[in-house]
């Protein structure tokens, strides 16, 4: 069985729609994610708006996908031909198990 990973990605919540649209293309590589809010700071920042300058946050979007950890650099090169930006961040955590608690 090959290794599962949990493949999380920072990305500015202006691109939310534009990049779930573009994991849709890949549905053999990426067959669905979570998205939660989330707010983030530091010297790399990219402030979209005064707003975020005074608070000293940006509002931004975590994507996490589990998938097979041999399709990672397929799904990364897959966001790269789209959103080449240093803006996004991502990072990878193993998956030591994943499932539903019940059949639908």
């Amino acid at each position: 069985m090959n290794q599962q990973v949990l493949l999380q990605l920072n990305i500015s919540a202006r691109i939310r729609a534009e990049f779930l649209d573009h994991l849709r293309l890949v549905p053999h590589l990426v067959s669905g994610c979570t998205i939660v809010d989330a707010a983030g700071f530091g010297a790399q920042q990219h402030y979209g708006s005064a707003l975020e300058k005074v608070l000293g946050q940006t509002h931004r979007q975590l994507v996490m996908i589990v998938l097979a950890q041999e399709n990672v650099s397929a799904v990364l090169a897959h966001i790269r031909q789209q959103f080449s930006s240093p803006d996004i961040q991502y990072w990878l955590t193993p998956v030591l198990a994943s499932g539903r608690l019940s059949e639908v």
